[in-house]
Formats: structure tokens, sequence, C-alpha cells
């Protein structure tokens, strides 16, 4: 029987994502999925909530259970997976002008 992070992997190889861009999209700490593999263990129920509402293109009993397809629709996902870390990427540039224009402003 598979586990969750081998099923995992198999999604990330359909989707041709790295375990980087996966982790950062799903709000996952760097390593979680290298961490996974390299103690033998497998994926927690926290990580699998986040997965599931992030690629909401993966089938949920697939990925618990290993039951029916991969996906849960058979068209590609819709989400551009750049696109949300670019949107972070301005997100944090905004919020540190903001803190250096306080920290400048404060005498």
């Amino acid at each position: 029987m598979t586990r969750r992070i081998d099923r995992f992997d198999e999604y990330l190889t359909a989707q041709n994502m790295s375990d980087r861009v996966a982790s950062h999209v799903a709000n996952l700490f760097d390593g979680v999925f290298t961490r996974a593999r390299k103690e033998n263990k497998d994926l927690t129920d926290r990580t699998i909530k986040k997965l599931l509402y992030t690629f909401t293109d993966i089938n949920p009993d697939w990925l618990l259970h290993g039951i029916g397809n991969m996906e849960r629709y058979k068209q590609p996902p819709t989400t551009n997976f750049e696109d949300v870390l670019l949107k972070k990427l301005d997100n944090i540039e905004r919020l540190l002008e903001q803190i250096l224009k306080t920290q400048l402003s404060i005498p």
C-alpha cells in the first residue's frame, strides 16, 4: 500500500511541480515533503488538509486512501502557481515598504 506522500509525489510529477513550489503555495514549511521521505514518515492530517484546500483538483479519496483517480476533474487545474507566488511576493514587498516608512518616521 502506498503512503500519502508517495501519492502526492505522483501528483507533483504529473503537474511538473517542485516540492518547493507546492509547499509555498500551500503555506507549508520548506522541506515538509523531503523530511517525510527522509524520515520514512507520512504526511500529517494537517498537511493533507492544506494540500486538499490548495490543490482542489486532487481527489481526496485518492490522496488519503489510494481509491479512485488522482484528479477530481478531468480538466487541468486552473491555478497558475507562478501567479500565486508573484502575488505573495508583491504583498511581502508592500509590507516591507510600509515597515520601512514607519521606521523612518519614528524620531
